[in-house]
């Protein structure tokens, strides 16, 4: 199995019922024969699934050579892609042996896409956590930190009692949508009643 299937893999089981995947072979086919583990995603949101989405590209490299030709195909892609998605491409990349200083070097280049960098394959889940697909709850990563938006919720509910866990249920949804800021807010508001205080 190559290397890109075992990431593309672990990238589906972190989007399961938030993203929908889908195999992107055009954007694949224009890598250069030197890279020979590469994959080209695209994952669109499950509650949107007609949105444009984002595209990531996966590749596994061991030569510091090959990241020319990765970053040559970045750019590619980039190229083919329509606005506004050129702003949703990023790369997750393995680069095999590589050091940290290397890896770190490449990841803080943010020419053409954002770009996501280690050298073990072992380290793909901490990566993702950096990510986008990172998990949305604290009990998927094994520690007991408190999510900030329900410890907000709990401390405004003591504060404002009219603020029961169905309407925490309603913000958090809303906040969990694909409503950017400017039209997230008049949906909060229109909820709010000046007298709920009173």
């Amino acid at each position: 199995m190559m290397k890109t299937q075992e990431i593309e893999a672990e990238v589906r089981t972190r989007a399961q019922n938030r993203f929908e995947v889908s195999v992107h072979q055009s954007l694949a086919l224009l890598v250069e024969p030197s890279l020979a583990d590469v994959s080209a995603i695209k994952l669109r949101r499950a509650a949107k699934p007609d949105s444009s989405g984002r595209t990531v590209l996966l590749a596994v490299i061991d030569k510091v050579e090959d990241w020319k030709a990765v970053s040559r195909w970045t750019a590619q892609v980039r190229d083919m892609l329509p606005e506004p998605e050129t702003s949703d491409l990023y790369l997750i990349l393995l680069a095999e042996g590589f050091s940290i200083h290397n890896c770190s070097r490449i990841e803080a280049d943010e020419q053409f896409c954002r770009k996501f960098v280690t050298s073990s394959l072992e380290q793909i889940p901490s990566l993702l956590d950096r990510t986008f697909l990172a998990s949305l709850s604290s009990s998927d990563i094994g520690s007991v930190l408190d999510d900030p938006v329900i410890t907000a919720f709990h401390s405004t509910q003591i504060k404002h009692p009219w603020f029961t866990d169905t309407w925490q249920e309603h913000w958090l949804t809303n906040f969990l949508g694909d409503k950017a800021g400017k039209d997230l807010v008049p949906v909060i508001l229109e909820t709010v009643d000046p007298e709920m205080d009173s």
